[in-house]
C-alpha cells in the first residue's frame, strides 16, 4: 500500500518509528528518509532520522538532518544538544561546544547539557581553543549539580576530575556519594577500590571490591583486582584469586600474566613462563604483560633477556615508567650503571613519588660513589610513605662508603626488616652498650666469612669493657679466631651454644660502640695467624722466589655482587 501510495507521509514517519522502536536503525531511517522526500520540512521526520542515523553509526547524515531541522526550529535545546552530541561523536569538538552552548541559550538549566561541556573540558585531549570556548570544567559541572544534586553521573565525573588532579581523597568522597545514591552499582565499588589502590589503602580496597563482587560474583575482573590487593602484601596469595578469574575467563591475559608473577614467587619458574606466554600470545600489544616477563626473567638472573622484554614493552608505551625503572635494575646487574640511571631518572621523572624508583636511582648512584646522592634518594624514598627496611639499609652503605658511620651503622639495624633476612633465635638478652663486669656474651657472625674478619677487629673493645666472649662463626675460621686475644670460646654456626649472659650480632657493635670514623679500630694486627701453620706453609713455599702474592679468587657464589 505504501509502495503505492507515496504521498502518505505520516505513515511512512510511524512506520520508520516502529522500526527504530524495535532496534532496527537502518530499516527506520529508510522510511523517515522516504517521509522526507513528500514533506522536506517535516520537523518529527527530521528528528527521528537523525536519532536513527546516528543509531546506525552514519554520524554525518544525522547531523545532516539535525542542521535541516534546527535550520526550520532554532531554538529548541534538546536538538541543539542532540547535534552537540552528533559533532563530538565525529571528532568536531569546536563545532560540539557550539551546539552546547546554543542549548544553554534556550534552556539554561540543561543538566545534560551542563554535564557533557563539564566532561569535555575534562578531557586531557582538549586543545586550548576548545578549553576558552567550553569554559570551565568545574563551572559547568557545579552548575548541573546544584540543579540535579542526585543525578550520579555528575558525581563520577566531578570524582573522575578528582582523581586526575590526584586528589585521592577528594574522589573517594564523591564517589561515596554515588554509592549512597546507588548503592548497587559494581562499578562503582571497584572506581572506589581503585582510588583506594592508588592511595596505598589495601584494606579498604579489597572491601570494596568484596562489594563488587558480592553483586557480580562472576565477574573476572573483581576477583581478579581482589587477586592483585592480596598479591600485594604477599604474590603467592593472590594465586587462588588469579586461578578462579581465569577459571571463569580462560583467556584474560590481564589474569594469567598476574598469575604468572605469583607462580614465579611460588618457584613454579615452568608454569610462570606458560601463563606468561599465554598473555602475551593473548595481547602481544600488552606492555604490562611484557614488563612482567622482563620481570620473570630479571628473578631468574637473566638479565639480556629481561632488558629485551623491557625496550620491547616501552616500544609499546614509551613512557612507562615501571618498564623503564626495572630495565634500570637489569642494565645494573649487567654492569651498565650509566645507562641504569638514566633509565631511574627518566622513570623518576614520570612518576617523582615512587619509593621504588628512588631506592633504585639511590642504589644505582651509590654504585657510582656517588654516596651523597644516594643519601638523598633513600630519604626522598622514605619520606613518602613509612620507613621501609631496604631503604634504609641501603642508605646506610651509601652513608658508610661516605664516611658516615655513626649513622651508617644505625640505619645498618634495617638489614633485620629486609625480605628474607631473618635475625638468628636469641639464646640472651641483647647487650645494649652498658658495662659487662666480667659477664659472658656471645658475639655472632650473621653474615659471609669476609664480614666477619672486618668486624672481629671490635672484639677486643667488647673485652676492654669487662666482656668474656664466646663467639659464634663459620667453621673455616674457628682457628684463627681461637687466638683472638679475650676471646673464651670459638663456636662453628651450627653447634651448641655455651650458656652466656648477653648477646649481640658482630655486625651490631660498632653502633653500640659508637664508632665513628676516626674512633675506628685499626690496630697493626688484630688477627694472629697459628705459628705451625705459619711454619707449614714456609716450608712448603720454600722455593718459590719473592714476591709472593696471594689472590682471592673466588668469594660467595651465591652472593649477588661477588664479581665485584
Amino acid at each position: 500500500m505504501l509502495v503505492g501510495e507515496p504521498g502518505r507521509g505520516g505513515a511512512l514517519v510511524a512506520l520508520g518509528t516502529m522500526l527504530l522502536d524495535r532496534g532496527d536503525a537502518a530499516g527506520g531511517l529508510t522510511h523517515l528518509e522516504r517521509a522526507l522526500r513528500v514533506n522536506p520540512e517535516d520537523l518529527a521526520a527530521l528528528s527521528l532520522a537523525g536519532i536513527a542515523a546516528e543509531e546506525g553509526g552514519r554520524l554525518a547524515r544525522a547531523a545532516r538532518h539535525l542542521r535541516r531541522f534546527l535550520g526550520l526550529r532554532p531554538g529548541e535545546a534538546s536538538t541543539w544538544h542532540n547535534f552537540g552530541n552528533i559533532l563530538r561523536k565525529s571528532h568536531r569538538r569546536l563545532g560540539a561546544v557550539a551546539a552546547y552552548r546554543r542549548a544553554l541559550a534556550g534552556t539554561p538549566a540543561f543538566i545534560e547539557t551542563l554535564h557533557n561541556l563539564g566532561v569535555m573540558a575534562l578531557d586531557p585531549s582538549s586543545s586550548a581553543e576548545e578549553n576558552q570556548a567550553g569554559g570551565s570544567a568545574q563551572r559547568h559541572l557545579r552548575r548541573a549539580l546544584a540543579l540535579a544534586p542526585d543525578h550520579v553521573g555528575i558525581w563520577v565525573t566531578i570524582a573522575d576530575e578528582a582523581l586526575g588532579a590526584e586528589a585521592l581523597d577528594l574522589a573517594a568522597r564523591y564517589l561515596r556519594r554515588t554509592l549512597a545514591l546507588r548503592a548497587f552499582w559494581g562499578e562503582g565499588h571497584r572506581r572506589l577500590a581503585r582510588v583506594a589502590q592508588r592511595a596505598e589503602r589495601p584494606t579498604e580496597a579489597g572491601a570494596c571490591f568484596r562489594r563488587a563482587l558480592a553483586l557480580d560474583p562472576a565477574d573476572a575482573e573483581t576477583i581478579d583486582s581482589l587477586g592483585a590487593v592480596a598479591a600485594a602484601r604477599n604474590l603467592t596469595q593472590g594465586l587462588p584469586w588469579f586461578d578462579r578469574a581465569i577459571a571463569i575467563q580462560p583467556d584474560y591475559a590481564e589474569a594469567l600474566s598476574n598469575r604468572g608473577l605469583a607462580r614465579q614467587e611460588a618457584d613454579l619458574i615452568a608454569l610462570a613462563l606458560r601463563d606468561l606466554r599465554a598473555a602475551i600470545a593473548l595481547l602481544p600489544g600488552f606492555a604490562p604483560g611484557i614488563n612482567n616477563f622482563g620481570n620473570l626473567c630479571t628473578g631468574q638472573r637473566w638479565h639480556m633477556p629481561a632488558v629485551a622484554y623491557y625496550r620491547r614493552a616501552l616500544a609499546l608505551v614509551p613512557l612507562f615508567a615501571e618498564a623503564l625503572s626495572n630495565r634500570g635494575n637489569s642494565l645494573r646487574e649487567l654492569g651498565q650503571l650509566a645507562d641504569a640511571r638514566k633509565d631511574h631518572r627518566r622513570s623518576l621523572a614520570l612518576k617523582p613519588s615512587s619509593q621504588d624508583t628512588l631506592l633504585n636511582l639511590g642504589i644505582v648512584v651509590s654504585d657510582l660513589h656517588e654516596p651523597d646522592y644516594g643519601v638523598l634518594c633513600f630519604d626522598r624514598a622514605e619520606a613518602i610513605r613509612r620507613p621501609d627496611p631496604h631503604v634504609g639499609w641501603n642508605r646506610s652503605l651509601s652513608l658508610l662508603l661516605r664516611g658516615d658511620y655513626e649513622r651508617g651503622f644505625i640505619d645498618y639495624e634495617c638489614r633485620w626488616g629486609r625480605r628474607g633476612i631473618a635475625k638468628p633465635e636469641a639464646v640472651a638478652p641483647a647487650w645494649t652498650g652498658e658495662p659487662l663486669a666480667g659477664r659472658r656474651i656471645l658475639l655472632y657472625g650473621e653474615q659471609g666469612i669476609g664480614d666477619a674478619l672486618q668486624f672481629a677487629r671490635f672484639i677486643p673493645d667488647v673485652v676492654a669493657r669487662g666482656g668474656r666472649v664466646v663467639l659464634r662463626t663459620e667453621a673455616p675460621l674457628r682457628r684463627l679466631f681461637d687466638r683472638i686475644p679475650g676471646v673464651e670460646d670459638v663456636v662453628a654456626r651450627g653447634e651448641r651454644t655455651p650458656a652466656v649472659d648477653l648477646e649481640c650480632p658482630l655486625l651490631s657493635v660498632p653502633r653500640i660502640l659508637g664508632t665513628k670514623l676516626e674512633s675506628l679500630p685499626a690496630p697493626a694486627a688484630y688477627l694472629e695467624v697459628d705459628p705451625v701453620a705459619v711454619a707449614a706453609w714456609t716450608e712448603r713455599l720454600a722455593g718459590v722466589p719473592r714476591p709472593r702474592i696471594g689472590i682471592c679468587w673466588r668469594g660467595n657464589p651465591i652472593f649477588p655482587g661477588e664479581a665485584l
